[in-house]
């Protein structure tokens, strides 16, 4: 196995293990912790091979920096984000959308492959 499948496997498993969203400084540490030393240059290569594969998405940031997280073919979830933190945490709205999506499929005739929903707000934390 090469190094750049080493990087391109090993990412994929931080993020089967973590389940969130995460920037590419933790995924750099992560990676550390598993004694791998990659460029930050492979690691980038690795997402956007990871990305093309449809295996992640990048996740929107107030702050503009980027995260990842694990593309789940069965469930769309989608995120509450603080403007004062950054801090992302998911939320299911799934049999909400259901229908709305099905609306507007009906009413435009297109068909919906994918979406995603971000919310932007002050988290508890910031806003006590």
């Amino acid at each position: 196995m090469s190094k750049k499948s080493d990087i391109y496997i090993a990412i994929l498993e931080i993020f089967k293990k973590n389940k969130s969203a995460l920037l590419v400084a933790e995924i750099t540490d992560l990676l550390l912790q598993n004694n791998l030393k990659p460029n930050k240059s492979s690691i980038y290569r690795a997402i956007l091979k990871l990305e093309q594969n449809g295996l992640l998405n990048e996740v929107d940031s107030i702050s503009g920096a980027k995260r990842y997280e694990l593309v789940d073919l069965d469930h769309q979830h989608h995120h509450l984000i603080c403007k004062n933190c950054n801090k992302l945490v998911c939320i299911d709205l799934e049999d909400k959308l259901i229908s709305i999506i099905a609306n507007i499929e009906q009413k435009t005739k297109f068909k919906v492959q994918t979406g995603r929903v971000d919310f932007y707000g002050i988290c508890g934390e910031c806003g006590s």
